[in-house]
C-alpha cells in the first residue's frame, strides 16, 4: 500500500523538522519495489506528500538489480563507506568498483544542497566533490561519530578480528551479466548479517564481499565472491551454493547504464 508507505516514511521525516527532503526510491531485485513503474509511483507520492507539508522535495529512482559497491553486511559496509569518504577513493586509488556508488552519493548530496540553498545543481555537485577531495567530508563523518559517542578505534579493532571465509569461483568462462541483489542479500542474512526473527543474534562480521562486478570477464576458477562469518563455519558451504546462483555468466559483455534512472520533483 503506497499510501501507508508514504505515511510511514513522511511521518518520521517531517517530525525531524528538515525543510528539504530528497528520497532514494530503488527498484529491482534488491528493492522493495521490483519494477520501475511502482518505484515511480512511490517516488511521486513521497514528493507530493512532502511538498503538501510545505517542504522542498525531490526523488531519484535508482537501480538496485545488483548490489551497490562490493560489500554486503554490517562491518564491511560501514568500512566501505569510510573508504568512499577517503580522498584516494575519489581519485581512483581505491577499488574502481566503488566509483559508481560514490557518484550516486554525490548526486544525492548535490541535490539536497541545490534544493536547500536554491543553487544550480552543477554548482552544488562540484561543491560536494570538492568536500570529498579536500577530506572535509571524512572529517565531518568522524566528528559525527564522536558526537554520538561512537568509537572508530573499537570499530577498527572489531574489523581486524579473524573470520571464517569461503570463496566461490566461476564455473565457466564469459562475462558477468547479472548479480541478483536479492539472492546476495538472502545469503548475507543466512550467514548472520541480519535477523530472520526478532530474537536472532547478528554477527557484525558476517556478509559477502564481491570479487567480480557486472561486465567483468571471467574464466573458470575466477573468484566471484567471498562469504564471511565470525561465529562458526557451519552453513558456509550451503550458503556458497546459494550465492553462486546469484551470478549469471554470459558470452557477451552486458550494457551497463546509470544507477540513476530518473528524477521526480
Amino acid at each position: 500500500s503506497i499510501p501507508l508507505i508514504v505515511g510511514s516514511i513522511l511521518s518520521k521525516k517531517l517530525a525531524e523538522g528538515a525543510g528539504t527532503l530528497v528520497f532514494d526510491v530503488k527498484c529491482g531485485t534488491g528493492a522493495f519495489m521490483k519494477n520501475r513503474e511502482s518505484a515511480q509511483e512511490l517516488a511521486a507520492a513521497l514528493v507530493k506528500g512532502a511538498q503538501a507539508a510545505g517542504r522542498k522535495a525531490a526523488a531519484l529512482v535508482t537501480d538496485m538489480n545488483a548490489p551497490l559497491g562490493i560489500a554486503v553486511g554490517n562491518v564491511n559496509e560501514v568500512q566501505e563507506a569510510r573508504v568512499m569518504l577517503e580522498c584516494g577513493a575519489i581519485e581512483g586509488a581505491a577499488d574502481p568498483c566503488l566509483r559508481p556508488v560514490v557518484e550516486l552519493c554525490v548526486e544525492f548530496a548535490a541535490l539536497m544542497v541545490s534544493l536547500a540553498l536554491d543553487r544550480p545543481l552543477d554548482e552544488t555537485r562540484e561543491r560536494c566533490w570538492q568536500k570529498l577531495r579536500d577530506g572535509s567530508a571524512e572529517r565531518r563523518f568522524n566528528a559525527m561519530v564522536a558526537a554520538h559517542g561512537g568509537n572508530l578505534a573499537a570499530f577498527d579493532e572489531l574489523r581486524q578480528k579473524p573470520t571464517f571465509k569461503f570463496k566461490i569461483q566461476a564455473m565457466k568462462s564469459g562475462y558477468v551479466t547479472a548479480i541478483d541483489a536479492e539472492k546476495v542479500g538472502r545469503v548475507a542474512l543466512a550467514l548472520g548479517a541480519g535477523r530472520e526473527q526478532a530474537g536472532d543474534r547478528i554477527d557484525p562480521r558476517a556478509g559477502v564481499m564481491l570479487n567480480a562486478q557486472i561486465g567483468d570477464k571471467v574464466a573458470v576458477g575466477t573468484p566471484l565472491a567471498t562469504l564471511e562469518k565470525s561465529v562458526d563455519p557451519d552453513g558456509l558451504e550451503r550458503s556458497a551454493a546459494d550465492l553462486l546462483k546469484a551470478f549469471t555468466i554470459g558470452s557477451e559483455p552486458p550494457q551497463r547504464g546509470s544507477l540513476i534512472l530518473e528524477r521526480i520533483s
